[in-house]
């Protein structure tokens, strides 16, 4: 298949406040939340997606920062809603969402291409119906000692239409307290 065109809806500004469980970020109440409404049109208790990584996690730290281009990259996110007793707690699945983000750290230069190839019996041409793409919060300025510190404070995009593989896209950035998120469809 050949790239869709994407069209996105015009952002919608909401307040986030600050989760008390330990390590539930604003990234893991979003692909919670998304895969939530996946389960209630799909009538499915078990849902995937796609969730968009920097891939910066498996760099060795101490050259990080200096890794020209794009790492990102769209990663498997499964989530099951019910256990054995049928039911889960929203702490519970937000655990899930957290744990599994944590444990695929040390996979994430894997290709969705070869999980396909080496680790299912899935049809090469398979992808994700729906990302999530969550962006936190833009990082104040440090500069270290003897170092230009820099910031990108605009992004221009080409001129041309956003094509893409999947059908559906959740973008969301981080705002002092607030996300501005808009969905993608592919048209």
């Amino acid at each position: 298949q050949s790239p869709l065109r994407m069209a996105f809806t015009k952002d919608k500004v909401i307040s986030v406040p600050k989760s008390k469980g330990e390590g539930i970020t604003t990234s893991t109440l979003i692909s919670c939340a998304w895969a939530h409404v996946l389960a209630q049109y799909t009538g499915k208790s078990d849902v995937v997606f796609g969730d968009t990584i920097s891939g910066r996690n498996v760099v060795d730290p101490s050259i990080s920062s200096t890794v020209v281009g794009c790492c990102a990259t769209n990663v498997p996110m499964r989530i099951r809603f019910a256990d054995s007793s049928g039911q889960h707690s929203i702490l519970q699945l937000l655990n899930q969402v957290r744990d599994q983000q944590r444990n695929r750290i040390p996979h994430e230069g894997v290709s969705f291409r070869s999980m396909i190839r080496e680790c299912t019996d899935w049809s090469p041409a398979n992808r994700f119906t729906s990302v999530v793409n969550h962006r936190p919060a833009k990082p104040a300025a440090k500069s270290a000692s003897g170092q230009i510190g820099f910031q990108v404070s605009t992004i221009t995009t080409e001129m041309k239409p956003l094509t893409t593989w999947y059908d559906l896209a959740v973008v969301s950035q981080e705002n002092d307290g607030t996300v501005e998120m808009s969905l993608g469809y592919s048209t």
